[in-house]
């Protein structure tokens, strides 16, 4: 099986662990990533929202977390689990995270940072 079959079986297997949602790998869309982003390869999530009733950000952190714990001893999953729940939690990020972008007056908003009213 090439990598984006073994993309596409690992992703069904993720939703219907995490979702109880059915999916046949053949129907999961998987592009090569752009560019502008790290990685080789990118599963299109936008299909699955809808149905879900979930966002983009939490579907795929939750299909990025069972991907980590997979193999994952039992202290390693409650780590992650632990670590998700942070990511997750409006209370949590807002005190665990916070970042300061420094830039000159012309140039362009850093990833992550909307961009100024001009």
């Amino acid at each position: 099986m090439d990598i984006i079959g073994q993309i596409r079986t690992v992703t069904a297997k993720a939703l219907l662990d995490h979702f109880q949602y059915t999916i046949s790998p053949g129907n999961i869309l998987v592009n090569e990533t752009k560019p502008e982003f790290k990685g080789d390869y990118t599963v299109v999530l936008f299909s699955f929202i809808r149905e879900l009733k979930s966002s983009p950000e939490a579907l795929g952190i939750r299909l990025r977390a069972q991907r980590l714990t997979r193999d994952a001893d039992a202290a390693t999953r409650a780590g992650v689990e632990r670590a998700l729940a942070r990511l997750r939690e409006p209370a949590e990020r807002g005190t665990l995270f916070q970042a300061l972008a420094l830039t000159g007056p012309n140039g362009p908003a850093p990833a992550g940072f909307p961009a100024p009213a001009r």
